[in-house]
């Protein structure tokens, strides 16, 4: 396990290291995103208020939850203005959020706060874990036996594969399966992003390896 009961690493030096990361990303494009969408509407509030009008009202509350990273919370989809994109850094805040408090030996804040963050970021955090998984493995952990490793690395590359496999067949049917049980729509989870989730992982699981 990644710093094992948080004796490598403060729950303190975690955040500091993970929130400046994401403020650097989040603050920028935040602001450079209200001046543009000022910009945009005065050149052309028709085809501005066509597009993204939907995404301008309660502007504080936007900006706020945006910066917040908790636009996603429990099947909400607050979006900031035109800057569609921005829904992912608040899955990969929560993402943070609960993996810090987990590895740093917090653990049952880590669950309050993955029952906050809701169903949609707990479903993707799984995938997200995989890169986890990847680093332990391979990259932080003592170096395995060459054929270990190599049946490690094609074992978990093949389940990488299936579940490439059974997410582009039946991928619609399995999620909206999952958020019916939950009662929350999936939002920002689609077949596609789970594809590339899966996809990614059996990538980066041959470079780690290599």
């Amino acid at each position: 396990m990644l710093y094992p009961g948080g004796s490598d690493i403060s729950l303190r030096r975690y955040t500091v290291e993970r929130w400046s990361r994401v403020l650097s990303v989040i603050l920028p494009a935040l602001i450079l995103g209200v001046v543009l969408d000022l910009v945009s509407v005065a050149a052309n509030p028709e085809f501005y208020n066509t597009w993204w009008g939907d995404n301008t009202d309660n502007p504080a509350l936007r900006i706020l939850t945006n910066a917040l990273g908790v636009s996603q919370v429990w099947g909400l989809d607050i979006l900031p203005f035109s800057n569609v994109p921005f829904w992912s850094l608040s899955y990969e805040l929560g993402f943070y959020v609960v993996f810090g408090l987990w590895v740093t030996g917090h653990r049952l804040f880590a669950l309050l706060a993955l029952l906050i963050y809701g169903p949609n970021i707990a479903f993707m955090l799984a995938f997200w874990l995989l890169g986890a998984l990847i680093y332990e493995l391979f990259c932080r952990a003592p170096a395995m036996d060459p054929k270990k490793s190599f049946v490690v690395m094609i074992g978990l590359a093949l389940a990488g594969l299936a579940g490439l496999y059974v997410t582009w067949v039946n991928g619609d049917e399995m999620i909206a399966a999952i958020f019916q049980m939950t009662g929350v729509g999936p939002q920002r989870v689609y077949r596609s992003l789970l594809q590339g989730a899966f996809g990614f992982f059996v990538v980066l699981l041959v470079l780690a390896w290599a």
